[in-house]
């Protein structure tokens, strides 16, 4: 099966084939996508990392060769460059958690790891410190993810569906600020609730654990203050938690990613 990706910054994912329906998420720079069927001038489409279906324009949609190394942007935002040179023309910006391809071995020796632009499967160059690999990602909860996703998301606009940081919802901030220090979660925030086994008692909770309400959820920034994307204030934000329990109810559970857990 031919499995294609986007080739620019991102595409939404729609719930039916038309430009006015619903987004239900959003496909990122190289992410693969296996095609279901096509509807006049949309592809039904399946993401390859997370099992999610909706409906893509064909036109945006791109065959992709997968020749490389595979990597992810681990950053809030990069560009992809013509030549491998600062002041070489952009090709096209990335989003994090955008996948692509390269053709240098960087990082095997400590030369490779001098190198600062590193050549991709389609002939253009990508920031050699812009991006993380599958192969060096140890899926550790070790690294702070609540920094992570502030640096990436903070003041991003709610939109729904959306998991980048030109906008998002709840579960597409974690997911993908996790994927950002290599750890693969489930799309919607009830799928990411089952996957992460580790409950933890409210008056057990800490920075970095994750409180989950029937469809929504967020990362406590510290015991009192809570990270996330809502559509109370239309934006990714930090807010006390008390007024959030007190618009949304108790939380169903806290969770806490363990060493290891993927």
């Amino acid at each position: 099966m031919t499995l294609y990706s986007v080739s620019s910054y991102s595409q939404p994912m729609l719930a039916k084939p038309s430009a006015i329906a619903r987004q239900v998420s959003e496909c990122v720079f190289g992410e693969l996508l296996e095609p279901i069927r096509e509807v006049d001038d949309f592809t039904e489409v399946r993401a390859q990392r997370d099992g999610y279906t909706g409906f893509v324009r064909t036109d945006a949609l791109v065959p992709e060769s997968r020749d490389g190394r595979l990597a992810f942007v681990a950053v809030r935002e990069s560009i992809l460059l013509a030549e491998p040179d600062e002041k070489s023309a952009v090709v096209t910006r990335l989003p994090v958690s955008a996948q692509l391809y390269t053709l240098d071995d960087a990082g095997q020796d400590s030369a490779d790891k001098m190198k600062r632009f590193l050549k991709t499967s389609d002939g253009s160059y990508a920031i050699a410190s812009h991006l993380g690999f599958e192969e060096v990602s140890n899926g550790t909860a070790s690294e702070d993810l609540v920094r992570v996703a502030e640096t990436l998301f903070s003041g991003a606009p709610y939109v729904w569906g959306g998991k980048s940081p030109a906008g998002c919802d709840c579960s597409g901030m974690l997911q993908s600020a996790a994927r950002a220090i290599g750890i693969d979660l489930p799309r919607d925030s009830h799928q990411q609730e089952q996957a992460i086994a580790t409950t933890i008692g409210f008056d057990k909770r800490q920075r970095g654990d994750i409180v989950f309400w029937p469809g929504h959820v967020g990362l406590l920034f510290s015991p009192e203050l809570l990270l996330h994307a809502n559509a109370y204030t239309m934006n990714c934000c930090i807010e006390t938690l008390s007024p959030v329990i007190t618009r949304a109810g108790a939380p169903g559970s806290i969770r806490r990613l363990r060493n290891g857990e993927k």
